[in-house]
């Protein structure tokens, strides 16, 4: 038996793959061709308004004042609860002005024992080495037993330097 010899196999063989190569960049390139890539835009730069930051019980700021007046039944309540007038200051020690304070109105009894507590937004900005008098804050629903409120500030938006 004669061994046949056929040298033409690789070649073949390696002019397939090209030709198989070929045929898948001209695929991805073919869609692209005559179309001009889109003009890049130049950077836009926005200003924008800053944001306030909240500060959680916020060491500069102070009720220096707080007075309470029971002033008549709430009718408005289920309880035998009562209105109450409040007598505020506030004093900033700061640097920085704050508004939306949050303040925290913890009513007690005679025996000093916490019997409510409620929240109000004061939406007052209170400037930088300041104080702000409120002269007459009337809250509902305050517990007919109430003697004394101690007032806090949970907290406050610190106002930007602009």
């Amino acid at each position: 038996m004669t061994q046949v010899r056929s040298s033409h196999f690789p070649w073949a063989f390696l002019s397939l793959i090209a030709l198989f190569v070929l045929e898948i960049v001209w695929t991805l390139v073919r869609p692209y061709q005559g179309k001009k890539p889109p003009p890049q835009q130049g950077e836009i730069v926005k200003q924008s308004k800053p944001t306030p930051t909240r500060v959680l019980r916020p060491a500069d700021l102070q009720v220096t004042l707080s007075e309470i007046e029971l002033i008549g039944r709430d009718s408005s309540s289920k309880h035998k609860d009562t209105r109450a007038k409040h007598r505020l200051t506030i004093q900033n020690n700061g640097s920085v002005a704050y508004r939306n304070i949050m303040l925290e109105f913890a009513y007690q009894d005679r025996k000093g024992k916490t019997t409510k507590t409620n929240t109000c937004l004061l939406e007052e900005t209170v400037g930088a080495g300041h104080t702000v008098s409120i002269p007459e804050f009337v809250a509902d629903s305050v517990p007919a037993q109430t003697t004394s409120c101690v007032v806090a500030i949970r907290h406050a938006d610190m106002e930007s330097k602009q």
